[in-house]
This record gives C-alpha cells, structure tokens and sequence, in this order.
C-alpha cells in the first residue's frame, strides 16, 4: 500500500504540479515524499492526489493537489516564523507547510475534527503544528501576530481580524472569489506599514468556499 501511494504522489507531481508552475525543488522532493494520504480519513484517501476538489461532507473540501501547491509556493516565499492556518479538513496542505515554517496555528471550528488533527500529527511526528479550537473568521488572536496567514479555500472578502492578526510585511494567502459568478483567484495580500492590504492576483482557481466566509445571499427579483 505504501508503494502504491508513493507511485500515485509521483503521477500528481509529475502529471499536476511539475507542469504547471510548481517551480521549488523543495516544494517538489516534499510533495514526492510527504505521505498526504495519512492526513485524512480512510475513505478519502485513495482520492488525495486527484486533480479536483474533493467533497469531505458537511460543506468542508480537500483543495485540489496543483491550487493547493500554487498557494504554498507562495506562502513560504521568504515566509517568517509563524503561521496561521485555517481548517483542519485540509491537513495535508497544513502538514505540507510544516516543512517550510518554524511554527503554525491551526484553527478548527469542529472538535471533532480538530481532536482526529491532533492525533495525525502526532502519528507523523509534526511537533510544530499547534490546533486550537474557534472560529475561521477570527482567527487566533492569542498567537498573533503571524508572518503568513494561510486561508485553503475561497473567501467573498478578506475578514478584517485576519488582518488585524497580520504582521506588517506579512501575507495572506487566499482564493478570492467576491460572488459564486465571478472567477475565483488565488492572491497574495501583503501588509504595508501603514495597514494597508496589497492584493496581487496569482492564479485562476475555481474553489469552493471555506466555511463562514461564502457571500452574502443574493436576492433575485
């Protein structure tokens, strides 16, 4: 079985991200080895290296291998020391990141999901990455201020205490997509010294939503 996932994170590197802009050699040999498989429950695992979004129920999604590498090539681009990382249903992405960072927040909204996080990383031996229970949209205040903020999934707008937990300098990496008609893009929002956010568009991405941060309802008439 272990060859078999090996052999399947090969064909996803090989088919999906060394062709598509995932450039770091690092990012590469880690995606080659990093057992993703172990970060998620026993029926999803063998569609962890699939080319799309994968359902895991109760409005949660498992990014897709190539959206997921392109937002982390650019959350570690001369990232600092501490992140913050929303939802544990996207744990490989989160486990991923361990590699590159010194230390990461993970925040889950569910207990259950949060404690099933816990022990996978501990199985894995990742001691840098701390779950916290609360809400997406705020964020983990305690442990703020963060170099990188990692939000894996789509938001309608970027939720003002994310920035306020941001480090001057820092980044915020998202899929923003401000209604379900526009085209959803990965971006990179960087804290200027003066507050300010400083969107810059990387990537197309058609992502769904993560929790809490879908759009207002739209009323036809």
């Amino acid at each position: 079985m272990t060859t078999e996932f090996s052999q399947r994170r090969l064909n996803m590197v090989n088919a999906q991200l060394a062709t598509n802009g995932i450039h770091s050699e690092a990012l590469i040999e880690s995606y080659k080895t990093l057992p993703r498989e172990s970060f998620v429950d026993e029926q999803h695992r063998a569609f962890v290296c699939m080319d799309e979004d994968i359902s895991l129920g109760n409005g949660r999604w498992l990014l897709e291998p190539m959206i997921e590498a392109k937002m982390i090539q650019e959350a570690v681009r001369g990232a600092g020391a501490r992140a913050l990382f929303l939802g544990a249903s996207n744990l490989p992405a989160a486990a991923m990141l361990s590699q590159f960072l010194k230390a990461i927040t993970l925040v889950e909204s569910d207990a259950a999901i949060a404690s099933a996080a816990r022990v996978r990383l501990a199985d894995a031996g990742i001691t840098n990455v701390a779950v916290a229970e609360g809400s997406y949209t705020q964020g983990f205040e305690r442990d703020a201020p963060y170099d990188v903020i990692f939000v894996p999934g789509a938001v309608a707008a970027i939720a003002p205490a994310l920035t306020a937990q941001l480090a001057v300098g820092g980044s915020l990496v998202c899929v923003l997509r401000e209604n379900t008609r526009a085209q959803g893009r990965i971006v990179v929002a960087r804290k200027d010294h003066d507050g300010a956010m400083t969107l810059t568009p990387m990537a197309d991405a058609s992502t769904p939503y993560l929790p809490g941060f879908e759009p207002a309802v739209e009323f036809v008439f």
